[in-house]
């Protein structure tokens, strides 16, 4: 929203209807604000610890299953099972990565929340939310989670394609 021709504070402003209108649309916005603060917490958390659960089980349960495979194998399926297993190790890490950074991002986005959602800006023009600075961490960590995620996801695919290979 754009206010430098407007005295800063709303008080000042001469006409009472534009004062009227600025006052409800700043409390709109500043009760999103607060609101999307509230979901984006818990929704970030319940999330984050589901996916990041799933795929360490899914990661484990296949090194466990691959341990149990291990048992009278050739030495030509041990290799296949080791760098199988080797995959699932990667795809913990990278998920590990995953939910550090979803913890990044939820603490960034909170911040971002806590900044806009000023109570003065209910009657300052000069506290409206901007975004003018250059590195944007909410959607660096946001990229960074997704790419570590879709890591651990391939190092499943490729795990699970080295034995399935080996076996087929």
């Amino acid at each position: 929203m754009a206010f430098e021709d407007k005295p800063l504070f709303v008080d000042d402003w001469p006409d009472e209807k534009e004062r009227e209108r600025y006052r409800i649309q700043a409390h709109a916005y500043y009760s999103q604000f607060i609101d999307l603060r509230r979901e984006s917490r818990q929704l970030h958390a319940d999330y984050g610890k589901w996916l990041v659960a799933s795929f360490l089980a899914v990661h484990a349960g296949a090194i466990f299953v691959l341990s149990q495979l291990r048992s009278g194998a050739s030495a030509e399926l041990l290799e296949v099972l080791a760098s199988s297993a080797a995959w699932h190790v990667v795809g913990i890490v990278s998920i590990l990565i995953t939910g550090f950074m979803a913890w990044a991002n939820f603490q960034f986005a909170e911040v971002i929340y806590i900044k806009w959602a000023q109570p003065a800006m209910l009657f300052r023009t000069d506290l409206w939310p901007n975004d003018a600075g250059r590195f944007n961490p909410v959607a660096a960590t946001m990229y960074a989670a997704v790419a570590s995620g879709l890591v651990s996801l391939f190092s499943f695919i490729a795990g699970a394609h080295r034995v399935l290979a080996a076996l087929g």
